[in-house]
């Protein structure tokens, strides 16, 4: 009986609690395609991927979305920021997935051009990790997952 009233006490109160808790979050103008999305282990962000090459990171009502880091160390800033040419993308990356690894704090990226790449806690351009799987590239990393008790990652 008390299980049922606590059920039917959520299911009344909920609609209440999840339109409370979310707002909606502006990305700078001109920024297309965010993918996924992160919180990095002390709760900042959200992280998220854009279409331009570039993670954004959510660092309040203040301040928004910065740049947080690059999957692409041929990106430009002049030819890349704000583009939502397809033609670009191979010259100024696509980050879709991401991920922390808890215990570095390290975000990790999948780019649809440049594998799964990985950035340290401050950002800039990422680290390829991997481009390749039993010498043939990758064709399309779309998102990850990492497994916070070892170094594994599903891709």
């Amino acid at each position: 009986m008390f299980l049922i009233l606590q059920i039917l006490i959520f299911l009344n109160v909920s609609p209440y609690l999840v339109h409370c808790a979310f707002s909606q979050l502006q990305l700078p103008l001109q920024t297309f395609g965010p993918d996924s999305f992160a919180f990095d282990t002390k709760g900042g962000g959200p992280y998220t991927g854009v279409g331009d090459g570039r993670v954004m990171k959510y660092q309040g009502p203040n301040v928004g979305f910065t740049e947080f880091a690059i999957t692409s160390p041929n990106r430009t800033k002049e030819r890349c920021d704000g583009t939502n040419d397809p033609i670009s993308q191979p010259i100024c990356g696509r980050p879709y997935g991401l991920g922390f690894y808890n215990k570095t704090g390290d975000l990790y990226i999948t780019d649809a051009y440049y594998g799964l790449l990985v950035v340290k806690p401050s950002g800039g351009l990422a680290t390829p990790l991997v481009t390749s799987f039993e010498g043939t590239p990758f064709a399309y990393l779309d998102s990850l997952d990492i497994d916070q008790k070892g170094e594994s990652f599903t891709l």
